[in-house]
C-alpha cells in the first residue's frame, strides 16, 4: 500500500515536471522568434514618401529639372523646351530662374544655362535659396548685349536685396576655409563698382566687360 501510494506521488510530481519543461521550452522558442524577427525585420519604410515629399517644394518642377538636365547633355535646348519650366514654376524664387533660364536658353547664351537650372534645382530640393550675386551680374551683362534692358534692371533690383546675404555668406565661409576666399575682397570691390555703373544706367562697354570678369571670378 505503502508503494503504491508512493508511485502515485512520483508519477504526479514526474507529470508536473513535464508540463513546467513544456512551458519553458514553449517560452524559450517563443523569445527566440521575437528575437529572430526582431533581427530580419526591416526598417519601417511606409512614410520614407511621405517624407521625401515634405522636403521637395514642387515634386514636378524637380522633375522637370532632371528631365531637362538630360536633355542639355544630349543636344541644345530650344524655347519650347522651357515651357514645362515656366508653367511649374509657381512661387516668386521658382519664377525668377525659371525665367532666366528660358530668356538664356532663347537667345543661345548656353555657357550660362547651368547656373539657373542648378540654383532652381537647389531651391525645390531644400527649400533654400542659394543666391549666387557674381553669377546674376553675368547674367545681366548677357542681357544688356542682347538689348534687353528691362530685364537687366529686374535683375539688378533683385541683385541688391540679396547682395548683402551673399556677401554675409561668404564671409563666414572665408573664415572657415580662407585658402579657398583669397580673391574674395577683390571681388567684392569689382561687384560694388558694377553696382555704382548699373545703378547710374550705364550699360556701356566698360560695364559690360566688368560685369563678365566678375562672372569669370564667381565665388558662390
Amino acid at each position: 500500500m505503502f508503494y503504491t501510494k508512493l508511485s502515485v506521488v512520483t508519477m504526479l510530481a514526474l507529470v508536473l515536471v513535464v508540463l513546467l519543461s513544456a512551458c519553458d521550452n514553449k517560452g524559450t522558442e517563443g523569445d527566440l522568434a521575437q528575437s529572430s524577427q526582431g533581427q530580419n525585420a526591416q526598417p519601417d519604410q511606409s512614410g520614407d514618401e511621405e517624407f521625401e515629399q515634405t522636403i521637395v517644394k514642387n515634386p514636378a518642377l524637380k522633375a522637370e529639372i532632371s528631365l531637362l538636365n538630360s536633355e542639355m547633355a544630349a543636344r541644345n535646348l530650344t524655347e519650347a523646351d522651357t515651357a514645362n519650366i515656366l508653367a511649374l514654376s509657381k512661387d516668386p524664387v521658382e519664377i525668377y530662374y525659371a525665367k532666366g533660364f528660358a530668356w538664356l536658353v532663347k537667345n543661345n547664351e548656353y555657357e550660362h544655362l547651368n547656373h539657373p537650372l542648378t540654383f532652381l534645382d537647389w531651391y525645390v530640393r531644400t527649400g533654400e535659396e542659394n543666391f549666387c550675386a557674381p553669377h546674376e551680374l553675368g547674367h545681366i551683362a548677357a542681357y544688356i548685349e542682347k538689348g534687353d534692358i528691362p530685364l537687366a534692371e529686374e535683375t539688378f533690383a533683385v541683385f541688391k536685396q540679396k547682395m548683402p546675404l551673399w556677401a554675409e555668406r561668404q564671409e563666414i565661409n572665408r573664415q572657415k576655409y580662407p585658402q579657398y576666399y583669397q580673391g574674395l575682397g577683390e571681388l567684392k570691390e569689382w561687384m560694388n563698382t558694377a553696382a555704382g555703373m548699373l545703378d547710374k544706367k550705364d550699360y556701356g562697354e566698360e560695364t559690360v566687360k566688368l560685369l563678365e570678369k566678375i562672372d569669370e571670378k564667381s565665388i558662390c
